[in-house]
């Protein structure tokens, strides 16, 4: 009995110098992948972890004191670095070593994209880093929500032209422009300018007659509100000559464009990506 005894206790002190020995290893190898990101020695680090390929960067310090090291069920062995911030790894296939298999928080992203990407729902938490990859390297959603977005933006104007009935018979007749903002937030009139056309008859129905467009700058629109530019239409009854703006073929010209223009006045649900992905299928 004495002996299976002492028999025990040596495969279990085998077992505990087993474990040591792999949890040193499974540190060492977690302190060089921390070192070859900080390098960024890329061959490196997609030879430790293949998937990492897919990120544009990453972002991976390995504290030994603080990490905390887990063997699950199945036999992998997660790393948890920090809040949001973990690796899974596994042995190689020819149990030399390890690599990583998957990760979550540790691809990195520039802090525009990521903004950008968690306002629209490009972002999505939980899932692992090579599959967030896939949804923030997908760079048409910005593309095309940036060309949706300025394209509905000229859709918050709406310009109502009036030349009054009442100085019909003067020779210099107001030709009135109501430009209206159909939306609840302002616009900048610095973003902004209308063309307007004008044209110079040397007589009535003159067949060519000197066309032009002019600019004025945009006015500063209250949200559903409007604002108003006068134009003046000369006649001279004389000789039925005429100048001044034509009665149609004034727009408004966006000043602030793109990326800027939907920095500055884009309002996101949290949806957008879902629904792009929809679009798509």
């Amino acid at each position: 009995m004495k002996q299976v005894k002492q028999l025990l206790i040596v495969l279990f002190v085998g077992l505990l110098f087993v474990s040591c020995d792999k949890n040193k290893e499974i540190k060492q190898f977690a302190t060089d992948f921390a070192a070859a990101v900080q390098s960024g020695n890329k061959s490196e680090i997609t030879k430790m972890y293949p998937g990492a390929v897919a990120a544009d960067s990453l972002t991976f310090a390995f504290d030994v004191e603080k990490s905390q090291i887990e063997t699950q069920e199945n036999g992998n062995i997660k790393i948890v670095l920090g809040e949001g911030k973990d690796v899974t790894i596994v042995e190689n296939e020819n149990g030399e070593g390890f690599k990583v298999k998957e990760s979550h928080g540790v691809f990195a992203y520039s802090a525009d994209h990521l903004d950008f990407a968690k306002k629209t729902g490009q972002w999505k938490d939980g899932i692992t880093d090579e599959e967030l990859a896939k949804r923030m390297n997908d760079k048409d959603f910005e593309k095309s929500l940036i060309e949706k977005f300025e394209k509905d933006f000229s859709k918050r104007f709406s310009i109502v032209h009036k030349v009054p009935d009442s100085n019909f018979d003067a020779s210099e007749r107001q030709s009135i422009y109501i430009v209206k903002n159909n939306s609840s937030s302002q616009i900048d009139g610095s973003d902004y300018e209308i063309s307007i056309p004008f044209c110079k008859e040397s007589y009535m129905f003159d067949p060519n007659p000197k066309r032009w467009n002019e600019t004025r700058e945009g006015k500063t629109i209250s949200p559903n509100g409007s604002v108003s530019y006068v134009e003046y239409i000369v006649i001279e009854r004389g000789d039925f000559s005429r100048s001044g703006p034509v009665f149609d073929g004034h727009a408004i010209v966006l000043k602030l464009k793109g990326k800027a223009l939907f920095n500055k006045y884009f309002s996101s649900t949290g949806n957008e990506y879902e629904e792009y992905l929809k679009a798509k299928h």
